[in-house]
């Protein structure tokens, strides 16, 4: 209940301009509320809240607290500002075990300092395990358990987890708070730290950016988040434990905002040797500023070409007998790939540049059909032309694996942009050579409806071609003689 009352509070402030009445008006509340409440726990969550910091003068929490400290003797709250993260004082004593679930519900910084401070005044094991969601990740838990004192142990601990924790329920605003109070605390005692907590904001500030350009907004990435990125791609520490998602999500953030003259011009040679995610981030880019280019312009095609056919291959094994005879044929995924098929497909979906998704449907489309040898039944996409026509190991590729890859990647791209017509073709068509007609004259009628403003326009002559209208046949008898 006070921590909704304190959030009641908070956002009548928050609105416009408050009034100097009004904040006197809620100063005088918070004051009266402390002076009535028993429970002392209660007392703490209130004079330890930013907005009674900021509220109440240096002369008003004094006298407070000398009223709290008659009332108990064992009672120590702040009544001076805190103008650092550091000066956080000691608050009440109150059990361990409301102080540890306050420490699972606390969002704020200083009052997560505060409670530990706290606990740790009343007993000595490591805090950092009260809550087993906290999660650090597996790259940095050795340097983070590392650090001597267990006070700041369990800080640096749980300010990175929460921190982690908002980012992935997309509360940028607590995360950045979290991350901002870690990054001070380390700053002063690890420089190793301090990067991993750099590398940590950068990643942020990349979802945070992306996700408002995934609700709709077109603002371009400001030139520091920019430069912060080809910062990171090219850093060179060697000691600093690195999350490979970062590299990914920056190399997906160049390519989303066609950063192409740094991935194809200027991007380090040792870069794209080491770095996977660099290597086809920079054939990606390539390929698609070279698409509107002759024929003999496309190797870069033909590179990004044999790059993921390889991703998509398996070995095979021979298992021979006792007798001396070839036996059991084993499959696996090749280990010559630049990455596994798994973390490609995570990291398609991290992208959403149209040329980008046209560009790797594409290649989808063509090695999907060379796989399947299915001549009469193709289905279509643009650019199809720069691709190779054949494979000269066909039986090394997991044909399973492509059909997958394709239809997810057509769903996904969908996904962003329902509108676009040429994936709306690809997936009728995909429907339509897996036999399932309704679905494929459903999305047929979709990739129409899209060019023609439903159909109260002329169509342009692309979009309905010839294979369309024999595909666009078949499945309306075949839809009718089901019913």
């Amino acid at each position: 209940m006070v921590d909704f009352m304190l959030e009641v509070c908070t956002r009548s402030l928050d609105r416009d301009q408050p009034s100097e009445t009004s904040r006197r008006n809620t100063a005088g509340f918070l004051r009266t509320l402390c002076e009535n409440l028993e429970d002392l726990s209660l007392v703490f969550t209130i004079t330890s809240h930013k907005l009674f910091l900021e509220l109440l003068r240096d002369e008003d929490r004094k006298v407070l607290m000398e009223q709290m400290r008659k009332r108990s003797g064992t009672i120590n709250l702040s009544a001076k500002p805190l103008p650092s993260f550091y000066d956080i004082p000691a608050s009440a004593s109150v059990s361990i075990g409301q102080l540890e679930q306050q420490l699972v519900l606390s969002l704020d910084p200083r009052r997560i300092r505060q409670i530990l401070i706290e606990l740790h005044g009343m007993a000595e094991r490591p805090f950092w395990r009260v809550n087993s969601k906290w999660d650090v990740p597996s790259d940095y838990i050795n340097v983070v358990l590392a650090i001597k004192d267990n006070l700041t142990k369990d800080l640096v601990y749980i300010l990175v987890a929460k921190g982690l924790h908002c980012i992935s329920i997309k509360d940028f605003g607590h995360a950045r708070q979290l991350f901002s109070a870690c990054l001070e605390l380390v700053t002063e005692f690890s420089p190793k730290l301090r990067q991993v907590m750099l590398n940590e904001m950068l990643l942020l500030d990349i979802r945070a950016h992306e996700t408002m350009a995934a609700e709709g907004s077109k603002e371009r990435p400001p030139p520091d988040l920019v430069s912060r990125v080809r910062g990171y791609l090219e850093m060179r520490i060697h000691d600093v434990p690195l999350r490979q998602v970062i590299g990914e999500e920056c190399v997906a953030f160049m390519l989303n905002w066609r950063e192409n003259d740094y991935l194809t011009l200027q991007v380090p040679p040792s870069l794209v040797m080491n770095n996977p995610y660099i290597k086809l981030g920079q054939l990606l880019a390539s390929t698609c500023k070279e698409l509107p280019g002759p024929k003999e312009s496309r190797r870069t095609a033909k590179e990004l070409w044999d790059v993921v056919v390889q991703i998509c291959s398996v070995s095979v094994q021979h298992k021979r007998s006792s007798d001396g005879r070839l036996g059991l044929i084993k499959q696996r995924e090749s280990s010559l790939g630049i990455m596994q098929r798994s973390k490609f497909i995570t990291f398609i979906k991290k992208l959403r540049e149209p040329l980008v998704l046209t560009t790797l449907i594409s290649l989808f489309v063509r090695l999907h059909s060379i796989v399947r040898d299915d001549i009469v039944n193709e289905v279509a996409a643009e650019h199809l032309s720069i691709w190779p026509s054949s494979l000269p190991n066909i039986q090394t590729v997991d044909v399973e694996a492509v059909a997958v890859t394709v239809k997810e990647l057509v769903s996904y791209a969908l996904t962003l942009n329902p509108n676009n017509q040429s994936w709306l073709v690809t997936q009728a068509d995909i429907y339509f050579v897996t036999n399932q007609y309704s679905a494929a004259l459903s999305f047929y009628l979709q990739a129409g409806a899209v060019c023609s403003d439903f159909f109260t326009k002329p169509l342009p002559p692309d979009v309905y071609t010839d294979q369309v209208k024999r595909h666009t046949c078949s499945p309306s008898q075949q839809v009718l003689m089901s019913d």
